[in-house]
């Protein structure tokens, strides 16, 4: 078993080794560090720094200032405001909208070399795999049916917060997340920029890999 600090290494250094092999330095990891409380900061932590070493990876600090500012309760944890942040500081023409406990396959990450090219796309993995610490599958997504006919299959929303790759331009014209949507009301956030997305014309290109979550 894993505490957070522990997963967040394992996940972030198998997918650096991964990005290094195919992309080169021509990526960057961007972790949004939310108010962080008693100045806990990631890119501070001990065990993570042989990751904020790496000059691909940066951290974007949204301080308690910047969350009153807002309006925000400097207690609650807004994801996808932060996953905004991430969208908006980024520099690639492609983003990768994630998570810091999801690992990159392989083959996923070929795909993602070989096949990402529509700018007007978006792109999706085939299914979210639950995980234990040896990487032996626990759940393969019971919210991803297989019969091809569940428009939730077809826009790729189950677990897209775990995966959702688009252009930068794609996710400003679309304003990226809702953040009209209160703290703990927000599970429909990921899957509600699918589907804008999808109705705006920006249709899904479904990869064959799978995006592992370390349970």
């Amino acid at each position: 078993k894993y505490n957070n600090i522990q997963r967040i290494k394992k996940a972030v250094e198998n997918n650096i080794l991964l990005l290094d092999k195919y992309f080169t330095n021509d990526y960057e990891i961007i972790f949004i560090d939310w108010n962080s409380l008693d100045n806990k900061f990631l890119h501070l932590n001990n065990e993570l720094q042989n990751i904020f070493n790496k000059e691909q990876v940066k951290s974007i600090i949204v301080s308690n200032e910047a969350v009153q500012k807002k309006g925000l309760n400097p207690k609650g944890f807004y994801e996808y405001w932060g996953k905004n942040v991430g969208i908006r500081n980024s520099y690639g023409d492609f983003i990768l909208i994630s998570n810091p406990d999801d690992l990159l396959s392989e083959e996923l990450v070929v795909e993602m070399k070989d096949k990402m090219i529509d700018m007007d796309s978006y792109y999706r993995c085939e299914y979210r795999l639950d995980v234990d610490h040896n990487l032996k599958e626990i759940a393969r997504g019971s919210s991803f049916p297989k019969n091809g006919k569940a428009i939730d299959e077809i826009m790729g929303t189950p677990a897209s917060g775990d995966f959702t790759l688009a252009s930068k331009k794609c996710l400003i014209n679309m304003q990226g997340y809702s953040e009209t949507i209160s703290m703990g009301n927000e599970t429909n956030c990921d899957s509600g920029l699918i589907i804008k997305m999808y109705n705006n014309n920006i249709k899904p290109v479904c990869f064959n890999g799978n995006i592992l979550h370390l349970d």
